[in-house]
């Protein structure tokens, strides 16, 4: 016979088929306490066990199912890094007075009238300055700035192939001073009417996109200089 040890209950065959002596409808077992008395009115009632054990069941699976199926965050969107509009920039030109290990350029201050496009203006200021490194005739045919990498197209070469190595250095610096002024640019690469420059001169082969120069770096430079 049946017998529930962990709530202390065991089933009475009420009006069971044996205990009668004949045969009829078998009943429900009726579960009382081993002591033969009740439960209490607000004590443990084992027919409910079923419906709060369902209840529970349901209500976790519902609480699981909410947890596992919220959506993840959507990650925030690219911040587009816009330039503040710059009423004047410096560009390097060439120091005539540069002697021996003297740097070789010096900087200028020109207006760009509150510019939209001071990096662009700035180059352009740059070609048309009196002492400037890059060829005569150079122009700009336009710039991007794509991930930090700012795509210079020029009409020409902008380094003079008859320089020889100082001077078409000094080109290349030049830029790489100039476009260090602007945060939003990191580096920098030359193409010539929509086509990327491979090589420049006697600069030999371009691996990749230029380092600009920060105004930090060329203060440290002039100070470790002898």
């Amino acid at each position: 016979m049946f017998r529930s040890i962990r709530h202390g209950l065991k089933p009475e065959a009420a009006n069971s088929p044996v205990s009668q002596g004949h045969k009829t409808e078998p009943r429900f077992c009726v579960f009382r306490p081993l002591d033969g008395g009740r439960f209490p009115a607000s004590g443990f009632n084992p027919w409910q066990m079923p419906l709060w054990a369902a209840v529970c069941a349901a209500a976790l699976a519902v609480s699981g199912c909410h947890h596992d199926t919220l959506p993840p965050n959507p990650p925030p969107p690219p911040v587009a890094v816009t330039p503040a509009p710059r009423d004047k920039a410096v560009v390097y030109v060439v120091n005539p007075k540069a002697t021996g290990d003297q740097d070789p350029l010096m900087p200028r201050v020109v207006a760009l009238h509150h510019s939209q496009s001071p990096a662009r203006d700035a180059v352009n200021a740059l070609l048309q300055s009196e002492g400037s490194p890059l060829p005569a005739g150079t122009a700009l045919r336009g710039i991007t700035v794509d991930n930090g990498v700012a795509t210079l197209d020029f009409s020409r070469s902008p380094i003079n192939e008859t320089g020889g190595e100082g001077g078409q250095g000094d080109a290349l610096t030049a830029l790489a001073r100039t476009l260090g002024q602007f945060p939003e640019i990191r580096q920098y690469q030359i193409e010539v009417k929509g086509q990327p420059v491979k090589s420049l001169g006697e600069e030999g082969a371009l691996d990749g996109p230029i380092d600009v120069i920060r105004p930090d770096a060329v203060q440290q430079a002039k100070g470790n200089a002898p």
